[in-house]
């Protein structure tokens, strides 16, 4: 659904209403910045950018307990937050590779998770 949206500018002097149609976190159109801040402002504040993220997983059964992955290409803005939760409670079984997949399509975005970390299995 598309919403219409306003939000007064700070960046300079000039105080815009910017007038902005956002869809599902996305924006479409903005009108009324007299200057390149006030769009810059929008996109800053209201669709935050895709992102590459990185985390510490635990590890389970390896040398060491916790690895560094991240995401194999950048999750779209909205869903960046949502992702970094997920991430936080993942928990991966050793031994990992750096650079290979650690986890397909996490959360059926078709986005991997990589290991940014080799962990060998733990041997008794």
């Amino acid at each position: 659904m598309v919403v219409q949206r306003f939000k007064t500018c700070p960046r300079c002097s000039n105080g815009c209403m910017i007038t902005y149609l956002e869809e599902a976190g996305r924006i479409i159109t903005i009108k009324g910045a007299a200057c390149p801040k006030g769009e810059g402002f929008i996109y800053e504040t209201v669709a935050p950018p895709d992102s590459l993220i990185d985390a510490v997983v635990y590890v389970k059964n390896g040398i060491v307990s916790t690895a560094t992955v991240r995401t194999s290409k950048p999750v779209p803005g909205p869903m960046v937050d949502e992702f970094e939760k997920a991430m936080k409670k993942l928990e991966l079984e050793a031994p990992l590779e750096f650079g290979k997949v650690a986890v397909e399509n996490f959360m059926n975005s078709g986005i991997d998770i990589i290991s940014r970390t080799t962990v060998k299995k733990y041997i008794q």
